[in-house]
């Protein structure tokens, strides 16, 4: 997970919430003019030293779905700077929340979703990665009339034993392979 730029909003607009990109830029934007998100037109993803994350997340503390995780990340040592995804437009920041917002104060319900995901996935960058164990078995059981036929059964688990950033990004999940 990186900071997120333009297209990348779109696209998790998309398949996350199916909300076509020009609902979301329409929604962003108006998030925008309203002071709740950041410029929503950026190829920038990632964070330049100096930004004040620190401050956003703070602002985030109170707030009645994400308050508890943030201070699990900022109080608990869970915090981690966002991964730097190479791109820089020299003009804007990544996409990300300005303000602590209700999500009942957000009328429009395109507009409530879009600062949620955006808000989420800000939040999923501040933090770690999940950890898991994966098991994976291979079996064959031969068959007793042909010595070289057999009968072969595959599978895996996944235990995840630090669900971190997943807990707040709840559009994806991890399973197994």
């Amino acid at each position: 997970r990186v900071p997120l730029n333009t297209i990348e909003l779109q696209m998790r607009s998309s398949r996350f919430l199916k909300i076509s990109s020009d609902q979301t830029m329409h929604a962003a934007e108006s998030l925008y003019q309203q002071g709740i998100l950041s410029y929503p037109r950026t190829e920038t993803d990632y964070f330049k030293e100096g930004f004040d994350i620190h401050g956003i997340l703070n602002e985030f503390r109170n707030h009645n779905n994400w308050g508890d995780y943030v201070v699990n990340l900022l109080d608990n040592n869970k915090f981690l700077w966002p991964r730097n995804g190479g791109h820089d437009d020299q003009a804007h920041p990544p996409i990300h929340p300005t303000k602590s917002v209700n999500l009942d104060n957000i009328t429009d319900q395109t507009e409530r979703k879009v600062y949620e995901l955006v808000t989420r996935h800000f939040l999923a960058c501040c933090s770690y990665d999940a950890k898991g164990n994966e098991t994976s078995i291979s079996i064959c059981i031969p068959n007793r009339v042909v010595a070289r036929d057999g009968e072969f059964f595959h599978t895996t688990g996944l235990m995840i034993t630090e669900r971190n950033w997943l807990d707040i990004y709840t559009y994806e999940k991890w399973y197994a392979n």
